[in-house]
């Protein structure tokens, strides 16, 4: 590996710099910031005396304020139980202080599994301001989603090397927080590989086996959560969260508001209908992509995996947009022409400056002044990097020069 030049270097210390910035930002306000770990933290409180962590009157009379439900499956709530052998100011502290240890072993993940040398510069203005600053999003919010995309992308960085049980275990690890992290089981039948479809069903066979080990252990605990999590799917849209399903029901009522009434299962059908056709156009992607049996076929999978995963999936938060930085720095790297590089660096970076959620006390603008396009911006860029991946996937290789 070649030595780091001037422009690693600078984006290195940009990000530690901003890393630093953002953390003690976040460090001075405990009573501000971290609501997710507050919830975490009652939750276990209150699972601890008996009572049920997804009754969220409970969860408020233990913490004396509402919080908001605790959404992941009841083992989960392990993870959480040494934080209370001490007060919740100091447990705040604590996981700030393992979040920035999970932020570091993610990034160099990213960094040495995958852009590998690539543009040090674009690569962190991507991590600093893409999406609306999805990394310092999450921070703020206190989210276990860090774990989670570190399960993750040491996941992938197996599959690529066709080590496919220990794929299978992380992607089962991060479904314990979010169950549908379990659909990128999926990439195994992306890629080349000895056995990949008998990992496949046997990684489908244990998720069962984890669902049911739940129910079974815990069914009132368990029916607590199908409860909770059937109320979360349709509990936020617009800012903070930004998916597909919800940008259609708001552009309904956008169009209802000024008079165009549609019928009420439009938005449901409009959603379906993106939703199937950016899975049928990834998949015929994929599957040319292999055919040709291009060298980056495997990394053009995992980036259209976690595309289509954002722009299908339901309920997607503002901070979720993490996942898609890697295949945003592919798309931009990769890009046919200069122009369109530039374009996609301007709408990833430029409105993100611009964002009143950026931490930086200049940027003061009201975002809800740009409507339902701001709103859903970080959905736009996800689309336009969707496009850029898929039309480099179907793209011909340009043909190298050989002797006759």
């Amino acid at each position: 590996m070649k030595p780091p030049g001037n422009s690693q270097r600078v984006a290195t210390a940009v990000i530690c710099a901003y890393g630093v910035y953002c953390i003690v930002h976040i460090a001075l306000g405990p009573e501000r910031f971290q609501w997710d770990f507050c919830t975490y933290y009652y939750a276990a409180r209150a699972w601890a005396s008996g009572s049920s962590p997804y009754d969220g009157a409970v969860v408020a009379a233990v913490a004396g304020r509402p919080l908001n439900l605790y959404p992941y499956l009841p083992i989960t709530l392990f993870l959480f139980r040494p934080f209370l052998l001490t007060d919740y100011r100091t447990a705040t502290m604590l996981f700030l202080g393992l979040k920035v240890l999970l932020l570091c072993g993610l990034m160099t993940v990213w960094w040495r599994g995958f852009v590998k040398g690539g543009s040090a510069v674009l690569f962190a203005l991507l991590c600093l301001f893409a999406y609306r600053s999805a990394l310092f999003l999450e921070m703020r919010a206190g989210n276990v989603f860090l774990l989670e995309q570190l399960l993750v992308w040491v996941g992938f960085a197996c599959l690529l090397r066709r080590r496919f049980a220990w794929f299978c275990a992380l992607i089962l690890a991060g479904a314990l927080f979010k169950i549908t992290t379990v659909l990128f089981l999926f990439l195994l039948l992306c890629v080349e590989g000895p056995r990949r479809k008998g990992w496949f069903w046997g990684g489908w066979a244990a998720f069962l086996v984890i669902i049911a080990a739940s129910a079974v252990s815990a069914p009132w605990l368990f029916n607590e959560f199908l409860r909770t999590a059937a109320i979360k799917l349709g509990d936020e849209s617009g800012l903070h969260q930004p998916s597909t399903l919800a940008c259609m029901r708001d552009a309904v009522g956008l169009l209802a508001s000024r008079g165009y009434a549609l019928p009420p299962a439009a938005a449901g059908a409009a959603y379906a209908a993106v939703a199937a056709g950016v899975v049928v156009t990834s998949a015929c992607a994929v599957s040319v992509s292999r055919r040709r049996g291009r060298a980056d076929a495997g990394m053009t999978a995992v980036c259209l995996g976690c595309l289509v995963y954002a722009l299908v999936l339901p309920r997607f938060k503002d901070y979720y947009y993490i996942l898609l930085l890697v295949p945003s720095y592919f798309a931009v790297s990769r890009a046919p022409a200069g122009a369109a590089s530039a374009l996609l660096c301007a709408m990833v970076i430029l409105p993100s400056l611009l964002s009143a959620e950026n931490p930086l006390p200049i940027f003061t603008h009201d975002a809800a002044a740009l409507g339902l396009f701001w709103e859903y911006y970080p959905l736009v860029v996800a689309v336009l990097v969707w496009v850029l991946t898929i039309a480099k996937a179907v793209a011909p290789e340009p043909e190298t020069g050989h002797d006759a």
